[in-house]
């Protein structure tokens, strides 16, 4: 049995539960304190986040000695650009009347879309923490 500490990034909000499942245990992350959870010998480490999800840790790849950080794939940068290309679009399509000027949103709303669907178990990323 391993106690790994993990904890969540500071993108996610303060507020929101994150849950931790490491095989028949099951814990909650709330704030941006570091958690100790006991993993087993042949668990895997995941977490869920309303209907997302995060890659699979395995046991043989845990060290109770190197912390794990919890956090979104999608960044706050990445939908900055995003609302910056929209109001981008937006100012053409009042400017022009041109129905096409919403084309360049399609590559943004498509990687999002898919995070949030297709690819929701996906969303999160556990990994190690360099702080």
């Amino acid at each position: 049995m391993k106690k790994i500490t993990i904890r969540k990034d500071r993108y996610f909000s303060s507020r929101s539960k994150i849950f931790l499942h490491a095989g028949s245990e099951k814990t909650w992350l709330k704030g941006y304190n570091s958690y100790i959870i006991n993993v087993s010998e042949g668990d895997n480490l995941f977490a869920k986040y309303m209907w997302t999800g995060s890659n699979e840790v395995d046991y043989e790849d845990l060290d109770e000695n190197e912390p794990l950080l919890i956090r979104p794939r999608i960044r706050r940068s990445l939908v900055a650009v995003f609302l910056v290309v929209y109001l981008i679009c937006v100012a053409v399509f009042i400017q022009t009347r041109w129905r096409w000027s919403v084309l360049p949103l399609l590559p943004f709303a498509v990687y999002i879309g898919a995070y949030i669907t297709v690819l929701r178990n996906g969303f999160m990323v556990i990994e190690k923490d360099h702080h």
